[in-house]
């Protein structure tokens, strides 16, 4: 918290899935407070926002009661919430197209369920689709959470680096 800049958020993959005991609460994946007003003091790019919970009402992906401005970038993250809202900026939003709306920004990023290993193992499931190759490059981030080499050119989305295992059989052999 604070009016300070620089805040750089990179490649993180955060999953809420344990449930609440307040059924009337608020949740949210990131919760950036009303404390950060700077233009431009957040850079928010290639995280995996999860928020799968079932007990609280208002659950979110991303929740800003700062405004949009403090935003210098926010682009290629996954924005998934299992509630009726996708974030909160300003006024709740239901969809990505919503909310990129009220960023002006996140062209890149996607609305979809990313495939973890487990709910407690955020590495990615290896015919998950939903990140792979949807990052952008960033030249502050060069391995993983496994401390694997980052791509130069195609980042994954979250924490992990991963490739996507293809199998081909049959009669697709032949189609290829």
């Amino acid at each position: 918290n604070g009016a300070s800049t620089g805040y750089k958020i990179y490649n993180n993959s955060i999953n809420m899935n344990t449930d609440q005991t307040i059924a009337t609460g608020m949740t949210a994946a990131i919760n950036v407070t009303s404390s950060i007003t700077a233009a431009g003091a957040i850079d928010l790019r290639n995280n995996i926002l999860v928020n799968s919970q079932t007990t609280t009402v208002n659950r979110y992906a991303i929740y800003s009661s700062a405004p949009a401005t403090v935003f210098s970038n926010i682009d290629y993250n996954d924005y998934y919430s299992s509630g009726t809202n996708l974030g909160y900026l300003g006024s709740a939003r239901a969809t990505l197209a919503n909310w990129q709306t009220a960023t002006g920004k996140d062209l890149n990023s996607k609305n979809v369920n990313p495939s973890f290993i487990s709910p407690t193992d955020l590495h990615m499931s290896s015919t998950n689709l939903a990140a792979d190759f949807l990052g952008t490059p960033l030249a502050e981030v060069t391995v993983d959470i496994d401390n694997d080499a980052r791509s130069d050119t195609t980042q994954d989305m979250g924490a992990d680096e991963f490739t996507i295992a293809l199998s081909i059989n049959g009669a697709n052999k032949n189609n290829i």
